[in-house]
C-alpha cells in the first residue's frame, strides 16, 4: 500500500483504526483513505500541499485531496482548485437521557475549553501589545543613544580639546586655558550614555520576559485548539450514535405500530364471530324450547328431557351399525399375532415416537428455512447498498476524468432495466453544453468519452488485467495528449494492475521508465525487393 513520503501530514488512514482487511482494502480502493489529508483550516491545506501558480495548480505526491473540520473537500481540476462542501444532517431529537447527559456534558467541556480559549487569547494580545510597545521604546532608545555617540564621541572632544589647547598657547604664550566646563560637559556625556546603557539592559530583559510569556501563552492556546477538536470530533461521534439509536427506534416504532393495526382488526373480527355465535346459540335455544313443549304435549310429562344434537335417532342407529359391520371388517384382514392388544398397543408408541420425531425435524427445517431467507433478504439489501455505492463512485471517477479536458459528466444506472444513459457537458462552466445523447459528440469526443467511462468502470470491476486496443485513432492532439497522461498515471496509482495499451499512434511524447513500457512492433519483412503486394498461388 503507497504511504506519503513527507511528514507531517494527517490522512484519514491515520485518523481510523479497521480490523477488517477485507473492510480496510475495500477503503483504499474506493474511498483512497491513504491519500486522502485532514487539515483544521483550508487555509492550512493549501499551504502545506498545493504547489504551483492560476490555473496550473497541482498537488504534492500521494495526495489525492484535502479534508477541512467546516466540511469542505479541496482537490485540483483542469490545474484549479475544486471545492465541494458536505451536506450534514444533524436533526436529533434527544429522547434518551444516557446519551443527552453524556452529550451535554461534553458541550459543555467545550464551551469551557471555548471561553478559556477566549481568554487566553486576550491574554496573548495585551501581552503582545506591551511587547511592541516595549520594542518600540527600546528601538527609541537606540536611535537616541546612536545620534548621542554620533555627536559626542570622546575620541572627537579630546582631540578638539587638545586643539584648543595647543592654539591658545601659540596666541598667549606660556598662559594656560581654563577647559573646566568642557571636562565636565563630557563627564556628563559619559554619565548620559551609561544610564541610557542601564535602561538599554533594562528593556531588553523586559523584552525577554515578554517574549517567554508570548511563547507560553501561544503553547496554551495550540494545545486548547486541540482539545476543542478532540471535543468536536466527540460530539460528533455521539450524534452519530444518536442518529443510529433514532432510527433504530423509528423502526421499532412502525413494526409496533403496524403489529398494533393487526391486533385492531383481529379484535374487530373476533367480535363479529362473537355476535355471529351469539345469534346462533339464541336460535338453538328458541328451538329447544319449542322442541321441549312439542315432547310435553306429546308424551307427557315423564319424558326424557330434550338435547341438542345434529342427527335424529335413525340416523345414529344407522350409523352405528356401520362402525361395527366395518369393526368385523377389520377385524378379519388383521393378522393372528397382531390380534393382542399390548403388541398393537406397543406398536402405535413406537410410530407415534417416530412421528413425533418427523415433526420435530420439520419444525427444525421451517426454522432453517425462515433463518435462510432472513439472511437472503439481509444480503439482497446489502448486495443492493454496495451496488449503489459502486454506482455513485463509478460516476464520480467518470467526472473526475472529464474534468481533466474541462469538461464534466455523468453515468445514471437503471439498474432495474440493465441499462446506463451518459451526460456529457463539453464546457463544465455552461450548462447550455450537456449532451445526453452520445452520438451527437463528434469522433473525438465520443472516443474520449469511451474511454473515461472505462477507465470509471475498471475500477468497479477491479479485473487484474486492462487492455485496450486504439482507443485514439479518433482523437485530436489535444485530446489524445490528455486521454495518454491520464491512462498512464491511472496505471502508475494501481502498480498492482497491469495495463495494455494498443495504439498505432506516435508515442515519442512518453518517457519510458520501469515502470512504463514502450514495445513497438517492427515492419513485416518482404520475400522479393521491391514487391509492393503478397505472392498468392
Amino acid at each position: 500500500m503507497p504511504r506519503p513520503s513527507f511528514q507531517g501530514v494527517f490522512t484519514v488512514e491515520d485518523a481510523i483504526q479497521v480490523d477488517n482487511n477485507i473492510v480496510f482494502n475495500a477503503l483504499v480502493e474506493n474511498a483512497k483513505i491513504e491519500s486522502a489529508c485532514l487539515f483544521r483550516t483550508n487555509t492550512m491545506a493549501e499551504n502545506t500541499c498545493f504547489l504551483g501558480p492560476k490555473e496550473s495548480h497541482t498537488l504534492i505526491n500521494h495526495v489525492s485531496g484535502c479534508y477541512t473540520m467546516d466540511g469542505r473537500y479541496t482537490t485540483i481540476r483542469g490545474g484549479n482548485k475544486y471545492n465541494t462542501f458536505a451536506s450534514f444532517d444533524r436533526a436529533i431529537s434527544f429522547n434518551r437521557q444516557d446519551d443527552d447527559h453524556e452529550l451535554r456534558e461534553l458541550n459543555n467541556d467545550l464551551i469551557s475549553a471555548q471561553k478559556r480559549f477566549d481568554d487566553f487569547n486576550v491574554l496573548y494580545l495585551n501581552s503582545k501589545k506591551e511587547y511592541d510597545k516595549q520594542n518600540k521604546l527600546l528601538e527609541n532608545t537606540k536611535q537616541k543613544l546612536s545620534k548621542l555617540l554620533n555627536l559626542m564621541n570622546k575620541e572627537k572632544l579630546e582631540d578638539k580639546i587638545s586643539q584648543l589647547r595647543l592654539n591658545l598657547l601659540e596666541v598667549k604664550g606660556d598662559t594656560a586655558m581654563d577647559t573646566t566646563d568642557w571636562e565636565n560637559e563630557v563627564m556628563v556625556i559619559k554619565k548620559d550614555i551609561g544610564e541610557q546603557n542601564e535602561f538599554i539592559e533594562k528593556c531588553d530583559l523586559k523584552r525577554k520576559e515578554v517574549q517567554k510569556v508570548v511563547n507560553n501563552k501561544n503553547i496554551e492556546k495550540q494545545t486548547f485548539s486541540n482539545t476543542a477538536f478532540d471535543l468536536t470530533q466527540k460530539m460528533r461521534n455521539e450524534e452519530d450514535k444518536m442518529n443510529l439509536l433514532i432510527r433504530n427506534q423509528n423502526k421499532f416504532k412502525y413494526k409496533i405500530e403496524n403489529n398494533e393495526n393487526k391486533v385492531k382488526d383481529d379484535l374487530l373480527k373476533l367480535t363479529t364471530v362473537e355476535q355471529q355465535v351469539e345469534q346462533q346459540l339464541e336460535k338453538v335455544e328458541v328451538t329447544r324450547d319449542k322442541a321441549q313443549k312439542y315432547t310435553l304435549e306429546t308424551l307427557g310429562a315423564k319424558a326424557d328431557p330434550v338435547t341438542v344434537t345434529n342427527e335424529t335417532n335413525n340416523q345414529l342407529e344407522v350409523q352405528i351399525k356401520c362402525f361395527n359391520l366395518q369393526r368385523k371388517d377389520m377385524l378379519k384382514l388383521i393378522k393372528g399375532d397382531e390380534k393382542d392388544i399390548h403388541e398393537a398397543s406397543r406398536k402405535v408408541k413406537k410410530e407415534k415416537q417416530i412421528y413425533d420425531e418427523k415433526t420435530v425435524d420439520l419444525r427444525k427445517v421451517e426454522e432453517n428455512k425462515c433463518l435462510l431467507l432472513d439472511d437472503f433478504k439481509s444480503r439482497i439489501m446489502k448486495w443492493k447498498r454496495e451496488r449503489k455505492s459502486t454506482s455513485n463512485l463509478t460516476s464520480k471517477k467518470f467526472d473526475e476524468v472529464l474534468q481533466f479536458k474541462g469538461q464534466c459528466g455523468r453515468i445514471d444506472f437503471s439498474h432495474r432495466n440493465m441499462e446506463l444513459y451518459i451526460t456529457v457537458q463539453n464546457d463544465n462552466r455552461d450548462s447550455q453544453s450537456q449532451i445526453e445523447n452520445v452520438k451527437l459528440l463528434s469522433g473525438g469526443e465520443r472516443s474520449f468519452a469511451t474511454l473515461s467511462l472505462l477507465i470509471s468502470l475498471g475500477e468497479s470491476v477491479e479485473c487484474p488485467f486492462r487492455v485496450i486496443d486504439e482507443f485514439d485513432v479518433f482523437m485530436d492532439v489535444v485530446s489524445r495528449k490528455i486521454a495518454l497522461t491520464q491512462l498512464i498515471e491511472e496505471g502508475l496509482y494501481q502498480k498492482h494492475r497491469q495495463f495494455i495499451f494498443i495504439t498505432p499512434q506516435d508515442l515519442n511524447s512518453i518517457t519510458p521508465t520501469h515502470e512504463v513500457k514502450i514495445i513497438k512492433l517492427t515492419n513485416p519483412s518482404k520475400i522479393i525487393p521491391n514487391q509492393g503486394t503478397l505472392l498468392t498461388n
